[in-house]
């Protein structure tokens, strides 16, 4: 044995004994430490990631303020912690990476619902928008379309006076009908189905879904949302009158017509084109005709369908107005409560 000093491997040198050429050896590596790896290296890093994106998705919710801010590391670190399991790195933490996202994404979409909610309250009890408006929002387009059916059966009644030398459709000779019928007998055309297709336009849509007429349309030709006097009123004591032959006639004393025609002292004539003549005082007065026409009332909605409270009128011009109850005639008190009356006679 012999000392090799500081003689470089691999080289090839004189033995000091024998003065034989020995060639020295070359100088070898040790052997890899068993699982030590550039994957092995990344497993601390990648579970990191994955136990961050968990912890930081438990936080978003428990810390709800916080929860903008740690939501989005939350999803970031889980992203990261899961491209590195699909490379294959053991011990990356798929599951706990997997269940940071989804606290990430679910506390983002309830973030999102809660703003909605909120921006929706305040919008509503904004000073713009009154709290108590809201229903009458709601129901704004009912008003309307209940509206459009006033003028729809404005158009129906022009149409059908139109075609019989003037004259609008009589009154409904069943007691408590406060409403022309669907089908006049002796006439030669009838309201339903030549002027009125569909019967839903004799509801009011705010009160609620309509009724089911197919079986018998003519049903719907009554007095449920709308009243229809077949009579020019200019005024609530021409409607007390009316109403008191009405009664008269109900209870078989006196025909309507006869009745009608026998009040003195009061302005009450059929419903026709050209009965607001009836009605003028100034006949110099080249306004005057248009002018009542503007006020005699043709139908008139039950008040209590819509907020606030009232009613659409239609009259003879063909306008609908809707009028505050208990407001100007005939939104008053003592002419809407002589109409229910009348209505509910059998």
């Amino acid at each position: 044995m012999f000392e090799v000093g500081n003689v470089p491997v691999g080289l090839t040198v004189e033995c000091p004994h024998c003065h034989q050429p020995v060639a020295m050896p070359e100088q070898v590596s040790p052997p890899p430490v068993p699982g030590v790896n550039e994957r092995y290296m990344e497993r601390p890093l990648g579970q990191g990631m994955a136990i961050a994106s968990l912890v930081l998705g438990v936080l978003s919710f428990g810390l709800f303020c916080a929860g903008p801010l740690l939501a989005p590391f939350a999803i970031a670190t889980g992203h990261m912690a899961r491209r590195r399991a699909a490379r294959g790195v053991a011990g990356s933490g798929r599951g706990m990476a997997l269940a940071g996202l989804a606290l990430g994404y679910v506390y983002l979409a309830t973030l999102v619902l809660f703003v909605a909610v909120i921006a929706t309250a305040i919008a509503f009890r904004s000073p713009g928008v009154p709290f108590r408006q809201a229903s009458s929002m709601a129901s704004g387009s009912q008003r309307a379309s209940c509206a459009n059916n006033l003028k729809q059966l404005g158009l129906v009644l022009k149409m059908y006076s139109g075609e019989n030398r003037g004259v609008y459709p009589p009154l409904s000779e069943t007691p408590g009908r406060l409403f022309f019928d669907g089908s006049l007998p002796g006439s030669l055309s009838s309201i339903y189905p030549d002027y009125v297709t569909d019967t839903s336009i004799l509801y009011c849509p705010s009160v609620g879904p309509v009724p089911d007429m197919i079986l018998d349309p003519l049903a719907a030709f009554d007095d449920h949302h709308y009243w229809y006097l077949g009579y020019a009123t200019g005024d609530e004591t021409a409607l007390l009158e009316f109403a008191r032959a009405y009664r008269d006639a109900a209870a078989g004393e006196v025909p309507l017509a006869e009745g009608i025609a026998s009040i003195r002292g009061v302005k009450l004539a059929p419903l026709r084109d050209g009965v607001e003549r009836f009605f003028i005082t100034d006949i110099n007065d080249p306004a005057a005709g248009a002018r009542q026409q503007s006020s005699i009332p043709v139908i008139i909605e039950r008040p209590g369908h819509h907020q606030p409270p009232g009613g659409h009128v239609l009259f003879m011009d063909g306008h609908v107005e809707y009028i505050k109850y208990p407001g100007k005639w005939p939104m008053t008190p003592d002419t809407i409560v002589t109409l229910e009356g009348l209505s509910a006679m059998e």
